[in-house]
């Protein structure tokens, strides 16, 4: 789907379109400044982005990979095709 070819791009400033499956997990870390719209001070926050195996054998893992998040980002990809011929 392109998950980790996302996150490589957030954190790294590159988009592979032909990168490999993921098999384990890697922690990306990209630092980003938010204005508080009430002060329109600016902050800076460090996310770590955990980019994890999509197949179904590796996810009992992902727990020991968000423990402790404070947000996620979900990304999905859902194939759906039409036949319009009678």
């Amino acid at each position: 789907m392109g998950k980790t070819s996302l996150s490589m791009r957030f954190a790294n400033g590159k988009f592979d379109d032909r990168q490999e499956s993921t098999v384990n997990a890697t922690c990306l870390e990209q630092t980003m400044a938010c204005v508080d719209p009430s002060t329109n001070k600016s902050k800076n926050y460090r996310l770590s982005i955990w980019d994890t195996a999509g197949q179904d054998v590796y996810h009992s893992l992902n727990k020991i990979y968000y423990k402790g998040a404070v947000g996620k980002l979900l990304a999905n990809l859902s194939l759906i095709t039409f036949n319009f011929s009678g």
